[in-house]
């Protein structure tokens, strides 16, 4: 059984995969980057010709092939009102690390890549997906992801989608009676771009990774790996009329139960259908991922505060939701359970979701995991 692989070949996770397709007795896969299918350096037809499965890595952090999406983006007609930038002028695009910027023409540019991909692959019959690109397409656009799971009746928390800017989302969140949303652009990953938004009275405030820098008469827009508190109104308007743009979905923010180090949910990754390895994300401010500085929980401290029965549930809701999903062999599902304990909520689901270095289940890791559960399907 040959696999290959597409990622940026530097990246971790190229690394993990092709460790675990070692460890399960199958030869090394192919590993196609990203970028050398742009610049069109590669037979990717030879290439899946000679593959039965194919796993689409994350193709984040690499700057080329950023830069290579922006490009496949640009004058797309769904732009919007998002802020674009012109093919000589991302020539000479600075580097300025974490910028927030063109969010929704990197976007459009990659989803044309995974259109033009589709085709190639719909040529080999023999070929299959781990995931399917339109499960991808969907897990990469929130608000279709949101109303998906609502169509599906999968838990999510209500939601708010076609905010045009900070006043329209006062506004509608004064008709719904909410005082606190979380403001998320629907193409971000990460908590990039993330906000935590809260009003009381005339007061307003929004805690969020984003640095707000000014520079001249504008303002620019960063990811941090610190968390932020700005309240001053004319700050966090120009956060939510700049992201806007972008596309961003408001949901409701509902509280989260709490262990000794904080507010929590869970990380799952569903793999075949079943739940498998979790990681617990604690932390004291409302975003819980682990790459701001939050620390992990155990399983065992978070079934001894809710009991089994309620463990289980949430296991079954992130099942539920992966399953709903086109054709998704794995996902990293975020849940959480109300700080009361009675509901449970899908978050997010992560295409990209799968990576958890050092947590293993039989002493497999996701990767591993994954593979071995197609090598039982081949055998079965």
């Amino acid at each position: 059984m040959q696999f290959t692989l597409i990622g940026n070949p530097e990246n971790r996770r190229c690394q993990y995969f092709i460790a675990a397709v070692k460890s399960q007795g199958f030869t090394a896969p192919f590993v196609v980057s990203y970028l050398d299918i742009l610049q069109q350096k590669v037979d990717l037809t030879n290439i899946l010709a000679q593959t039965d499965y194919l796993k689409i890595e994350s193709p984040g952090e690499n700057r080329a092939v950023s830069q290579a999406f922006l490009k496949r983006g640009v004058e797309h007609p769904l732009l919007g009102p998002a802020a674009a930038i012109s093919l000589s002028e991302i020539q000479q695009l600075p580097f300025e690390k974490g910028r927030i910027q063109f969010l929704r023409q990197h976007h459009l540019g990659f989803v044309h890549f995974l259109d033009q991909l589709q085709k190639a692959i719909e040529a080999q019959a023999q070929l299959k997906l781990m995931n399917s690109i339109k499960g991808i397409q969907l897990m990469f656009d929130k608000t279709a992801c949101h109303q998906h799971f609502v169509q599906h009746q999968i838990a999510v928390p209500s939601a708010l989608y076609t905010i045009q800017n900070y006043e329209d989302l006062r506004s509608k969140m004064q008709i719904k009676g909410w005082q606190r949303v979380f403001i998320k652009p629907i193409h971000g990953s990460s908590a990039s771009g993330v906000i935590a938004f809260r009003t009381k009275g005339n007061k307003v405030q929004a805690i969020t990774s984003v640095e707000l820098v000014k520079e001249q008469a504008s303002f620019k827009l960063f990811n941090s790996l610190k968390i932020r508190i700005y309240n001053d109104a004319t700050e966090i308007a120009h956060l939510v009329d700049t992201l806007a743009k972008e596309g961003i979905l408001v949901e409701q923010w509902i509280p989260k139960a709490s262990l000794e180090g904080g507010s929590f949910d869970l990380r799952m990754v569903v793999i075949g259908g079943k739940t498998q390895q979790v990681v617990v994300r604690q932390s004291q401010s409302p975003m819980t991922n682990l790459h701001l500085g939050n620390q992990r929980g155990t399983i065992e401290e978070v079934k001894a505060l809710i009991g089994l029965e309620k463990w289980q549930a949430m296991q079954l809701l992130a099942e539920q939701a992966a399953a709903s999903l086109p054709k998704t062999l794995y996902v990293g599902m975020d849940v959480m359970i109300s700080n009361t304990f009675k509901k449970n909520y899908i978050l997010e689901a992560n295409a990209f979701g799968d990576l958890l270095p050092n947590v293993f289940i039989n002493q497999m890791d996701t990767y591993t995991s994954t593979i071995n559960y197609i090598k039982k399907q081949k055998y079965a």
